[in-house]
């Protein structure tokens, strides 16, 4: 059921695309002309990783120096005011999306400890699991909130049926039916052992630890947060450790949907690469995945991209998490863009690259 889920991703953000307030933030992306994207480029060029999360950019360029100016570049409290929107909009759709999940929004799974890496207010560079999302009870709902249509200026019916779409798909996918099983096969032993992470964890990450262990920096902070809750995690076995592997599978999953979502509501349909000079499954099956193509096409990518590959090699699609140029005097070099790939993805609608 994988595939459907890609589907019923794109045919959500069809329903999105259309709304003015997606149009107009998505052109200071896609119009390589744009003043202001011209402005936003160059200020992302410094920050490794922050282009990542697209529709939740408003908030994260929060903490670097250069907001205040941004914000008043021509159009750029506009471009910010839109972002802000279609953040939270797309923060509640995704939350919607997990509402599907088994024993949500009670998961023990470690990585859901408040204030690690995936519910922290700070930065991150995941879709974020709101603390304050879980407790709306949006379990009991058949849709996503009325906000997010109110958010697009738009009504609910308009993106209802492809929202239900996505959660229908959602819960059919082998990952969730592995986690469903899993949880079920918990021992008292198991639920403890996770519990006792999670509590450890949240010792220390009160705000006095993370200060002190930390400091001031956001990428220290969020690194913090990674590292101990990664050792948490690993701590984990048996049972314990089953869940949590497969809660992280999951939660790739949904971070992958997220990434097309996001996307496909500002660039559209996922880009079809070429040439490309080697593909290289390194871990085997849709796990790491290197592939190296001309330094020119790799120019462009860039990381959280989904991208297609135009050689029978490689059908199913890359979730970018990695780039590498190799420069060359006085002729273009090589580029090596590597990530998982996204199962059963071949069937995505693509658009040449370069086109």
């Amino acid at each position: 059921m994988t595939r459907q889920l890609w589907f019923a991703v794109e045919t959500l953000a069809d329903a999105w695309r259309r709304t003015d307030v997606a149009r107009g933030y998505a052109e200071v992306f896609i119009d390589p002309q744009h003043e202001l994207g011209r402005r936003l480029r160059e200020i992302l060029s410094g920050y490794g990783g922050f282009e990542k999360q697209k529709l939740l950019l408003a908030r994260v360029l929060q903490v670097i120096p250069e907001y205040a100016g941004f914000s008043r570049e021509p159009g750029g409290a506009e471009f910010l005011q839109r972002g802000e929107q279609l953040g939270t909009a797309f923060l509640w759709t995704v939350e919607w999306w997990r509402s599907r999940l088994p024993a949500y929004p009670m998961m023990p799974a470690p990585q859901l400890v408040r204030d690690g890496p995936l519910s922290t207010q700070e930065l991150t560079f995941r879709v974020p699991w709101p603390d304050e999302l879980r407790r709306q009870g949006l379990q009991l709902t058949s849709a996503p909130s009325p906000i997010v249509a109110d958010l697009l200026g738009t009504t609910p019916p308009s993106l209802d049926e492809a929202a239900r779409a996505v959660g229908a798909a959602l819960a059919s996918c082998p990952q969730v039916r592995e986690l469903e099983q899993v949880q079920a096969a918990l021992t008292d032993d198991g639920r403890a052992a996770l519990s006792n992470a999670r509590d450890r964890a949240r010792i220390a990450l009160r705000p006095a630890q993370v200060d002190a262990a930390a400091g001031d920096l956001a990428l220290d902070r969020l690194a913090y947060r990674e590292a101990l809750v990664a050792d948490a995690v690993d701590s984990l076995q048996g049972d314990a450790r089953r869940y949590s592997d497969a809660f992280d599978a999951v939660d790739r999953l949904v971070e992958q949907a997220a990434a097309l979502f996001s996307q496909a509501v500002v660039n559209g349909p996922a880009p079809k690469i070429w040439p490309v000079f080697r593909a290289e499954r390194l871990h085997g099956g849709h796990g790491w995945t290197e592939v190296v193509v001309p330094e020119w096409v790799g120019l462009f990518a860039q990381i959280g991209d989904v991208v297609l590959f135009d050689t029978p090699a490689l059908t199913d699609a890359m979730y970018v998490e990695g780039t590498r140029l190799w420069w060359k005097a006085e002729q273009w070099g090589l580029a090596t863009l590597s990530g998982p790939l996204l199962p059963d993805s071949g069937g995505l609608r693509a658009s040449p690259w370069p086109a």
